[in-house]
């Protein structure tokens, strides 16, 4: 028996490390020194890792738009945060 929830939250966290890592080395190519490719990285690697649990985790299909939409909606704040926190 599996536990709900657990392919979800393994996909979950490896695909969001993976998008934070991706992130970071965007970050170093451009040499900006900044966190601000770490947070798209994160981010998006967070939707994308959220969404594919969701998909993959029978327990989760109802909410597998709700889950995206709401990974997405906060990444709009990211270049606000970059021009005002500097």
């Amino acid at each position: 028996m599996i536990i709900d929830g657990l392919i979800f939250g393994i996909v979950d966290n490896g695909v969001m490390l993976a998008g934070a890592l991706t992130g970071l080395e965007l970050d170093r190519y451009l040499n900006r020194g900044g966190c601000y490719g770490v947070l798209l990285g994160a981010g998006l690697g967070n939707t994308i890792s959220d969404t594919a649990g969701a998909i993959l985790d029978p327990s989760m299909h109802s909410a597998i738009l709700g889950i995206t939409l709401g990974c997405l909606i906060p990444l709009i704040f990211i270049p606000w945060i970059a021009r005002y926190t500097k």
